[in-house]
């Protein structure tokens, strides 16, 4: 059986206290509207930085962002923008999904992406 120990009233605070605080002040880091494709970011000449907002129109941030559910990282392409130029693949057998066995072969067809026409649109 293990032996308990009685803990004495004068130590119980160091019992009680805790390392980690969950949701509480959270440590300083840069805004991600500073990396955002979303946002418009303008710095004065005497250090004023002013950051607005586009995911849902134009408006001023004032506080410093720790999360953000619109936020885009800049110079990363848009999904969009990756479908477009993603390789299409293909089975051209049809049967049970998964792991095939050595004796049985799907014909497998890569088709590039689409091409672009003058206007820059995909055909």
């Amino acid at each position: 059986m293990p032996e308990t120990r009685r803990i004495q009233p004068e130590n119980a605070y160091k019992v009680l206290v805790m390392d980690k605080v969950i949701g509480g002040t959270p440590k300083s880091q840069p805004s991600m509207c500073l990396s955002c494709a979303n946002s418009l970011c303008l710095k004065g000449t005497n250090l004023e930085r002013k950051v607005y907002c586009g995911a849902f129109g134009r408006f001023e941030v004032p506080f410093i962002v720790i999360e953000c559910n619109r936020y885009t990282k800049m110079g990363e392409p848009s999904r969009w923008d990756m479908e477009q130029i993603a390789w299409t693949v293909e089975t051209r057998t049809r049967g049970p999904k998964g792991f095939v066995p050595p004796q049985e072969e799907n014909e497998v067809v890569i088709s590039p992406p689409k091409k672009r026409n003058d206007e820059g649109v995909f055909e």
